[in-house]
C-alpha cells in the first residue's frame, strides 16, 4: 500500500492511500468504490467530482465535469 499526502493551495490536506495490485484507494480513511489505477495515473470519482492523479508531475487534479477545479501537490511514502 502506497500513501500520498496531497496539499491543497488553501492549506488543506488530503491523505490518499492506494494499492495498485488490489485496485484499492482510501481517501482520508474512506475506501473509494469507483477506482481506476494504471501505470500512468490513478483515478477515483464520485457523483460530484473526479480526482485524477498524474504520476509524472506529482499533482492531483480535481475535476468537476471536464473543468479542473483544483490542483494538489503530492508526495509519496511506501
Amino acid at each position: 500500500m502506497q500513501t500520498s499526502f496531497c496539499n491543497a493551495i488553501d492549506g488543506g490536506t488530503l491523505s490518499v492511500q492506494f494499492d495498485e495490485a488490489k485496485q484499492i484507494v482510501i481517501v482520508n480513511k474512506i475506501p473509494q468504490t469507483k477506482v481506476s489505477i494504471d501505470e500512468k495515473s490513478m483515478r477515483f470519482w464520485n457523483d460530484k467530482y473526479a480526482y485524477n492523479f498524474n504520476r509524472e508531475n506529482g499533482a492531483l487534479m480535481v475535476y468537476l465535469g471536464e473543468e479542473v477545479v483544483g490542483v494538489l501537490e503530492c508526495s509519496f511514502k511506501k
